[in-house]
């Protein structure tokens, strides 16, 4: 066990809103991001969707119920804003970093849609 256990209490504190369950390995990652990673602080822009006309592809969006970062509702509608291809959806149970179970089953989706 890498991390110590108060650091372990304040990364839970820090991280709990993400983690749909407790997880030792996210919690060694998590030490690791905030001690040894110098992270992007600012968004990402997004596209505009005159700069994605061109994109056909089909697109498989996954956001979770519970997600404090990207919301459902919101994260569907702005593909819909930004897209004109066709846009399939499974909105999964969780928050930000979902159980393993999930992502178990959210693997087998990504690998059906991406043999269809």
């Amino acid at each position: 066990d890498v991390c110590s256990s108060d650091l372990r209490e304040r990364l839970k504190k820090a991280f709990q809103p993400m983690l749909t369950e407790e997880d030792n390995v996210w919690y060694e990652f998590f030490d690791l991001i905030l001690t040894a990673y110098k992270m992007e602080l600012r968004s990402p822009r997004e596209f505009k969707r005159s700069e994605m006309s061109e994109f056909k592809a089909p697109i498989f969006i996954i956001p979770a119920k519970q997600d404090i970062f990207f919301p459902p509702k919101q994260v569907l509608l702005k593909a819909k804003q930004i897209f004109s291809c066709s846009i399939e959806q499974k909105i999964i149970e969780g928050k930000h970093l979902p159980s393993k179970d999930t992502m178990r089953d959210v693997c087998n989706c990504i690998k059906i849609f991406l043999t269809k």
